[in-house]
């Protein structure tokens, strides 16, 4: 029978005694489309519409797309291509931000 050892690594965060730091609120948000599978999703809303957080701006047309949700409250400037990493092509939503 073999015996398990233990191995104890040292505490060594280097931001343990950082203030935190609140960081800006982006005046404009990118919302793509595709979330999984290289599936998109529709945009269901257009340009110059007022959105508000929790609105659906995206619906899913296909049964592996998810309808996709604004995460703020603006307008829609607009809804354009958008290359994502390893080559999956969706659509983006682009909003400014109107909530504070």
């Amino acid at each position: 029978m073999s015996k398990i050892s233990t191995i104890y690594i040292p505490h060594n965060k280097n931001t343990m005694n950082s203030a935190t730091v609140k960081m800006p609120e982006p005046e404009r948000i990118f919302i793509p489309m595709a979330m999984s599978a290289n599936v998109s999703s529709e945009i269901a809303v257009k340009e110059g519409e007022y959105v508000l957080k929790g609105q659906k701006i995206g619906k899913a047309t296909h049964p592996l797309a998810s309808p996709i949700y604004s995460s703020v409250s603006g307008t829609v400037v607009s809804g354009s291509d958008f290359l994502m990493p390893y080559d999956i092509k969706t659509k983006i939503v682009e909003i400014n931000r109107t909530e504070r």
